[in-house]
């Protein structure tokens, strides 16, 4: 899509700043050839070359989900950051959505067996502790962002706007920030 319909081939390139030294990457496109990759004129084998090269942020119309779709979309992204960075978040996240499917298959298969509703309790708990872990971890990196974002975003504005973060959870917690063990 990115050659021309009456050409053969494309050449992308651009001039920039990295290790504090000015460089020129390039990217030649041929119909008939495998893409090229060059920096400063040396042939280089993958786009893995370019890191560190080239830092860039990828935006796609489709980020604005995060705002677009609600609640839910915000906590899969943040899940999915905080995962990257947190072991034990991605970790106690799966504990949370196994325990969360197994207390509903509970509560559909209980019209048939009535006993199954002994165990409802026990999740409850164990959903609350798991929750409680869950908020902490979200409250945090919400915490520890915020003053990032609100730096990048300042700079954006030319300092005009004020951007800030907070994490908003369950009406019943006040403060997302406190110890998970305080939270439950």
């Amino acid at each position: 899509d990115t050659v021309n319909y009456d050409s053969d081939g494309a050449v992308i390139s651009a001039d920039v700043t990295a290790g504090g030294r000015e460089q020129t990457i390039e990217i030649r496109l041929s119909r008939s050839r495998r893409k090229e990759l060059f920096i400063n004129g040396v042939k280089k084998k993958s786009a893995a070359d370019f890191a560190g090269t080239v830092r860039a942020v990828l935006f796609c119309p489709g980020d604005l989900d995060i705002i677009r779709e609600g609640a839910s979309e915000r906590r899969r992204f943040l899940d999915m950051c905080i995962s990257q960075l947190r072991p034990r978040y991605a970790e106690a996240l799966a504990k949370f959505s196994k325990a969360y499917e197994e207390k509903t298959r509970i509560l559909r298969d209980s019209e048939e067996k009535p006993s199954l509703l002994e165990f409802l309790d026990e999740y409850d708990r164990h959903l609350a502790v798991l929750s409680a872990e869950l908020i902490h971890y979200r409250a945090g990196f919400i915490a520890a962002l915020s003053p990032i974002a609100a730096e990048i975003h300042r700079d954006f504005s030319g300092g005009s706007e004020e951007l800030t973060l907070r994490y908003k959870t369950v009406s019943t917690v006040t403060d997302p920030l406190l110890p998970a063990s305080e939270l439950v």
